[in-house]
């Protein structure tokens, strides 16, 4: 990978590989909801799901995730594509959801090679 820095003096910095480590879903936002001391069912943030085998979710649950998020969607359709049948996504706002595949590769598959 080369790339040219911009600054007082051009260089090409040179590296085999890039690694991009914001942080940004080591330490989880947990908001405290009205209620839920009473409520029976589990809670669960995104930062602790793997897959639907491994969630702990059992069949036929119902199941609510919060948000519209990259983390919220995957999940959904993870618990969907594994045969969780129950599930709904809570949304703040009116979203705009397209497909992750863009001419069969994943969209940032273009977005991470060629356009620079």
């Amino acid at each position: 990978y080369q790339r040219r820095v911009r600054g007082e003096g051009q260089q090409i910095l040179t590296v085999r590989n890039v690694s991009i480590a914001t942080g940004h879903h080591s330490s989880p936002h947990i908001p405290k909801i009205p209620g839920e001391e009473s409520y029976v069912g589990t809670l669960y943030h995104s930062i602790r799901y793997k897959c639907a085998s491994s969630s702990g979710i059992r069949q036929g649950k119902r199941v609510l995730v919060v948000g519209m998020g990259n983390s919220a969607v995957d999940i959904a359709d993870n618990l969907v594509t594994q045969g969780q049948s129950n599930v709904d996504i809570s949304a703040r706002s009116p979203t705009w959801v397209f497909s992750p595949n863009l001419l069969g590769c994943p969209a940032d598959h273009y977005a991470t090679r060629g356009l620079y």
